[in-house]
């Protein structure tokens, strides 16, 4: 199972992984975590029941490429963000810990701490030891929201490419904000993260 030694803090007070470090209490409880934000579809998987220690915060994401990232992040970066600055920590999992959580995190640090998509992956795909696999819709989406967050500067992974051509082509060749982002409230990401 996922440990201390093998499950890394991605930032301050930000954990990802799967459904096996989320069944770890002796490992949540050495790590601090306070809040599991649970990125699987209703029914799939059931945190487990821990006495009032960690507060739970069920989505219902399915890991499809129909699923809409766009649908849950809000309510994802309200509760990592609320976790962090409250001097909690957050683990989001899904269940391998490579696709719905890891897309979820990736938003957050290019919205947050404005990580470009390719700086997002390099950080979650190290802290996941090279596993992340975004499906292909959320492959789609991180282009697009970085799209959006970037007023068009993009500066995607290689084997992301397709997914924004094939986005585009089927929304048009402008990416359209989501509705939640405020036009022009954001500036051009950069390169966090050494290559």
């Amino acid at each position: 199972t996922e440990h201390a030694g093998h499950l890394p803090e991605i930032q301050p007070g930000l954990y990802l992984g799967s459904k096996e470090a989320m069944y770890d209490d002796e490992w949540m409880q050495r790590a601090g975590i306070t809040t599991i934000l649970s990125c699987v579809e209703q029914g799939q998987l059931n945190p487990p029941t821990y006495p009032d220690r960690y507060h739970v915060v069920k989505l219902n994401l399915s890991d499809n490429m129909d699923a809409c990232l766009e649908a849950e992040y809000p309510q994802c970066a309200e509760v990592i963000r609320g976790c962090r600055y409250g001097q909690g920590r957050v683990l989001v999992h899904c269940n391998a810990g490579r696709s719905r959580s890891a897309s979820i995190v990736m938003m957050y640090a290019m919205a947050e701490a404005r990580f470009s998509l390719r700086s997002a992956y390099q950080l979650a795909n190290r802290a996941r030891r090279g596993i992340i696999l975004p499906n292909m819709g959320f492959q789609m989406q991180l282009c697009e929201f970085e799209l959006a967050l970037t007023g068009g500067g993009v500066n995607s992974l290689p084997h992301f490419a397709g997914a924004v051509q094939a986005g585009r082509a089927r929304r048009g060749p402008q990416a359209v904000a989501p509705e939640w982002v405020e036009p022009g409230a954001w500036t051009p990401a950069v390169d966090a993260v050494a290559g």
